[in-house]
């Protein structure tokens, strides 16, 4: 989608001054460079610690779970095994950089509408369509007046800046979700959820397994349409009906 000149990612929480009354909130240059440093130099650390603590694992005379994956990381011992694995941890520090970088959602903020993007994903709620706005830990939340959620997005912005910015355009800033009280865990079969929620969020648990977030943010919206909210916590869901 191409962007607006006018709407420049800035600094973390920094209000743009070339259009009146916008606010973009995104991960930050800074810490978008910290990432792709402290990431792969990880993953390279990883590589060179590890075989030498595997190797004094199994060197204890105890008994030691999953013996073969101790052999297979003690195994490199030897300058070119190393280098190897030293390249390997790099790209996956790096692979993980640039997933982190592509998962953060950009928050463009004017008095009227929210703008979000994230992964090729847009989407704009008006400010008359919204009731409440808050962050569940990562979670920016968009509710509306039946309680259903407009948007659920990951941002990379800190609380505080967050919300002094919606605090700004006049929106309806939270402290917490008001309606945390009324989810219920799903644990596969509960008897209080239709089959067909159930069938989504079975579904939907195996997308968030393997982070798939774009199947993930699909079946939670096909569960609102059947009257449901749903949220997670890492891979457990929990449920609440809307209204």
């Amino acid at each position: 989608m191409a962007r607006d000149p006018a709407h420049r990612r800035q600094p973390l929480g920094s209000i743009v001054t070339s259009e009146p009354r916008t606010t973009v909130l995104s991960m930050s240059r800074s810490d978008r460079l910290a990432t792709f440093i402290v990431l792969p130099t990880l993953g390279v650390l990883a590589a060179v610690l590890l075989p030498p603590l595997a190797r004094w694992a199994l060197s204890l005379e105890r008994g030691l779970p999953f013996r073969p994956l101790f052999w297979a990381v003690g195994a490199v011992d030897r300058p070119w095994r190393l280098a190897v694995a030293v390249a390997l941890g790099a790209l996956a520090g790096l692979a993980l950089a640039a997933s982190a970088h592509r998962s953060a959602t950009t928050v463009t903020l004017t008095d009227d509408a929210v703008r979000l993007d994230v992964e090729g994903w847009t989407a704009t709620v008006a400010r008359r369509d919204i009731a409440a706005v808050f962050l569940d830990k990562d979670r920016l939340v968009l509710l509306a007046a039946d309680c259903r959620h407009l948007a659920r997005e990951p941002v990379a912005s800190n609380r505080t800046a967050t919300a002094e910015a919606f605090v700004s355009h006049g929106y309806p800033w939270r402290e917490a979700d008001p309606h945390a009280h009324r989810y219920r865990a799903f644990d596969g079969a509960s008897a209080d959820v239709p089959a067909e929620v159930g069938a989504i969020l079975i579904a939907r648990q195996k997308a968030l397994r393997g982070k798939d977030t774009t199947q993930a943010r699909e079946l939670r919206i096909a569960a609102q349409r059947l009257g449901f909210e749903v949220r997670e916590d890492g891979t457990t869901q929990f449920w609440r009906g809307i209204g």
